[in-house]
């Protein structure tokens, strides 16, 4: 096999050699005569053509198509959702900082406030505590003995 391979190569050599450098005019002619073939062989077969045709300018084509739909349908999505969530994460914030926040400072403010009026009552001297329940217990007779 590999003699027919070197026979053929050598074969080739001495064509090629006889049509280029012993006839130079012979290429020519062969190729004028056998156009269709010559055109055929010298685009190889449009074999390139052919894959850029098919694969290169589809794949292209295929591609940019994708990219619009990435670009418009995905990224808009995930813009539009982000969009939302910040727009939401606001109105989350003032909600809690105004009603939630609000009601808890009302609620501390009123102990607060509360806490001052009844500060002044306590003031840990046992005679006012004393003094504080016999009013009382005198407030609690006479309502009871005149009602």
């Amino acid at each position: 096999m590999a003699a027919i391979s070197v026979a053929i190569a050598l074969a080739g050599i001495a064509l090629a050699y006889q049509m280029y450098l012993g006839r130079p005019g012979m290429a020519d002619r062969l190729a004028a005569r056998f156009r269709g073939l010559h055109s055929l062989l010298l685009n190889k077969y449009w074999v390139d053509e052919f894959y850029i045709a098919v694969f290169v300018d589809f794949g292209k084509r295929l591609c940019g198509r994708l990219w619009t739909v990435d670009a418009k349908a995905v990224d808009g999505a995930v813009n539009g959702t982000g969009w939302l969530t910040v727009a939401l994460s606001h109105l989350s914030a003032k909600f809690d900082f105004r009603g939630v926040d609000g009601l808890v400072n009302a609620i501390a403010d009123l102990i607060q406030g509360g806490s001052q009026a009844f500060r002044r009552i306590q003031t840990g001297v046992l005679q006012n505590y004393l003094l504080a329940m016999a009013m009382g217990i005198f407030v609690i007779v006479s309502l009871f003995y005149f009602f």
